[in-house]
């Protein structure tokens, strides 16, 4: 679709349409439909939404002919290799959302470590072992989606290649259909799964929510800490200033006492400059040679030593402390986004196990409650209509659990 620039004057909703049409014509295949979403402007976007019709969306609700074509072309595409291929590929990046989670776990483990192990006041808390709690959460947790997955892709896989081709089977007795589909929905992994499902969402709300909390009191703590080392930087830093500009008078003074020497032979000025400690030294031994007093030039080699042994002390304990507030803010840092960022790749998934063997229990039972007399008058599920217009099932059961499947082989592998 043709890209428009800033200075382009904005296309008519019509000549947008006419362009999408033409496409669909061309490729209504769904990576065709995907090419033509991704190539619209922001311009054409626009147009697209304030100009299109509010009420058309309702016709899809209201009209039932409507409705079934829409549903029947939705389903195919979700149920497509197109889809399948998209779904292996969201299931890898769960699997890999899982253990970036894991390995961010580890690191935060390690900068949580090494803040703990910092001089602090006495009986300042801990913060690594609330993290291991929390990561031991978030282990029990993927492994109970792992194994909930595998048994779940079961379940969905059944409903399709059990269960609906036995409803559609018109020699079998619709009281035998009732049964199976009475032993599908009391199946004894049901109630494990309603268990298991219910701890794994509990677990995880719990990570969620010890994670935030612990950001939230390192956060506090951490930004009153990073200020007070701040301020010692600072008060170092200034220390090391002085000392510098010390030692700088120092050397100066006690250099004069070697100008002689430089005079007559210029290249020790060269040695001098290069290697400063040896200039006091060479002082000291000529005035020894010379017969004259020493101590002014002892006592200022013993002074700039002093001074240089001070400045490097503070240097290195300047160093330190701005390692310090560096691994502060990286722990700070990534304590949040692994919090608020990276546990919500994770969360989707988690609602995804959660859902599906309820969706497919759902349509065993609006199947059985058709089958019995007393719902006779009722319509025919969604589901079950599709599946006898077709001769099959959908398949949309077969195509979740190879999303299942693949995450729980993903994380698995992790």
């Amino acid at each position: 679709m043709a890209t428009l620039s800033q200075d382009d004057p904005p296309p008519s909703y019509g000549s947008i349409m006419g362009q999408i049409d033409a496409q669909i014509k061309q490729d209504s295949s769904l990576e065709g439909l995907q090419k033509i979403t991704a190539n619209l402007t922001e311009k054409q976007i626009h147009i697209l939404a304030t100009n299109n019709d509010p009420d058309s969306l309702k016709k899809i609700q209201q009209d039932q002919k409507t409705q079934e074509k829409f549903r029947k072309a939705y389903v195919e595409a979700m149920t497509s290799d197109s889809a399948k291929r998209h779904l292996e590929f969201t299931a890898d990046a769960a699997a890999t959302a899982c253990k970036t989670i894991n390995v961010a776990f580890n690191k935060l483990m390690t900068k949580l470590g090494t803040v703990d192990a910092l001089p602090t006041a006495v009986g300042q808390k801990k913060f690594s072992p609330d993290l291991l709690a929390i990561k031991t959460n978030y282990d029990e947790t993927l492994l109970l989606s792992q194994r909930l997955a595998t048994s779940i892709a079961v379940y969905a896989e059944r409903f399709d290649d059990v269960i609906v081709p036995l409803i559609l089977d018109s020699d079998t007795p619709e009281t035998v259909k009732a049964a199976k589909l009475d032993q599908y929905i009391k199946v004894k992994d049901a109630d494990a799964f309603a268990k298991d499902s219910a701890d794994m969402k509990t677990k995880f709300e719990n990570v969620k929510t010890t994670l935030r909390s612990l950001a939230a009191t390192f956060a506090s703590w951490s930004t009153g800490r990073e200020s007070e080392l701040q301020t010692k930087v600072d008060a170092l830093t200034k220390e090391i200033n002085d000392l510098t500009v010390e030692i700088e008078k120092l050397e100066t003074q006690l250099l004069v006492s070697g100008a002689v020497a430089a005079a007559s032979l210029p290249v020790c000025a060269v040695i001098a400059i290069c290697c400063p400690v040896i200039a006091p030294i060479a002082i000291i031994a000529g005035c020894i040679s010379a017969g004259v007093a020493t101590g002014f030039a002892i006592s200022y080699a013993v002074r700039i030593s002093d001074r240089k042994d001070q400045r490097s002390q503070k240097e290195k304990e300047r160093k330190e402390l701005k390692q310090q507030i560096k691994d502060i803010q990286n722990a700070r840092n990534e304590l949040q986004e692994i919090g608020e960022k990276t546990v919500k790749e994770v969360e989707t998934n988690i609602n995804i196990l959660a859902n599906v063997w309820v969706y497919a229990m759902n349509d065993a039972v609006a199947m059985r409650d058709h089958l019995t007399n007393a719902k006779k008058d009722m319509n025919m599920p969604a589901y079950l209509g599709m599946a006898i217009e077709a001769g099959k099932a959908a398949g949309v059961y077969q195509q979740v659990a190879v999303y299942l499947r693949r995450y729980a082989d993903g994380v698995s592998s992790k």
